[in-house]
């Protein structure tokens, strides 16, 4: 414990860390400025959520909150991360994945459609910019290399991460507050192992979440949208790729997401039963 909080320790605890604060404010301070301007772009344009069917919110509310997030991101990555192709990967990407959800947004997209604008983001990602799991590590210090299963395995992963955190997207605050909270224990894994980039990535990520939630804790003035839930899983799914905390991101979004289907399943399959029963779904169960 002495060593840990040695001046040695803290030094280099800084001089990891201190490269992602700087892209975390940044990313802060831009998708701050942002977002208010998202909103009268949705307005002006008509990217809104209408209130009724499967939506909750009570008023109109804009839905281009992906899109100020991306800018925060994009940003911070572009002015502090040292340029290289798959750096640059997480930019283009990851706002391929805002750009094309943003359609969605305003006009849905049939679900194998959708399907497969998410595999094919994935397949850019790993085909042009070269972004794979080459491996897994196992307790002990053993790797296992994936060979000819390194691009499906990836994909895969890229398409789990933008569904994961699109179904995250239900409730205002979770799905960015969720993702600026792995953000930034991804940081501080990168900055242990001496990433410089993954820390920088995961600090603009952090930033670009903490900025838009200013705005969308309850009642939210503004949604992330299909757009905003893409933007955010691709931009986590590479970026663990890139650092080495895959397993750590899959656990911490596994307990939200849990936490979310459990009462889902149970609304589910109660609706079921009482469709089968001839009773109303609306109808209050027994207490």
């Amino acid at each position: 414990m002495t060593d840990f909080f040695s001046d040695k320790a803290l030094t280099n605890i800084t001089e990891h860390l201190l490269p992602g604060l700087w892209t975390l404010l940044v990313a802060f301070a831009v998708s701050l400025v942002a977002v208010p301007l998202a909103i009268r772009l949705s307005r002006r344009y008509g990217w809104i959520a209408q209130p009724g069917g499967r939506h909750a919110h009570a008023n109109p509310t804009p839905l281009l909150g992906g899109l100020a997030m991306w800018i925060g991101f994009g940003v911070a990555v572009l002015l502090f991360v040292h340029a290289s192709a798959q750096v640059l990967g997480v930019v283009v990407v990851s706002g391929l994945a805002m750009a094309l959800l943003a359609i969605d947004d305003k006009r849905p997209m049939q679900p194998l459609v959708k399907l497969g604008v998410q595999v094919g983001l994935a397949v850019v990602a790993v085909v042009v910019f070269g972004i794979e799991i080459r491996f897994f590590s196992l307790p002990g210090g053993h790797l296992i290399a994936l060979g000819w299963l390194m691009a499906p395995v990836s994909v895969f992963w890229l398409v789990s991460m933008q569904n994961t955190v699109n179904f995250l997207d239900g409730v205002d605050g979770l799905a960015a507050g969720v993702i600026a909270i792995v953000a930034v224990i991804l940081m501080l894994a990168a900055g242990q192992l001496k990433q410089p980039d993954v820390v920088q990535l995961s600090g603009a990520l952090a930033g670009c979440c903490a900025g838009f939630l200013i705005f969308n804790f309850h009642p939210a003035r503004i949604f992330m949208g299909d757009s905003g839930a893409h933007f955010l899983g691709m931009a986590l799914g590479i970026i663990s790729i890139l650092g080495v905390a895959k397993v750590a991101v899959a656990f911490a979004l596994a307990a939200p997401v849990l936490a979310l289907a459990l009462p889902i399943i149970d609304t589910g399959w109660a609706i079921l039963r009482r469709r089968r029963q001839g009773t109303s779904v609306a109808w209050r169960g027994r207490t």
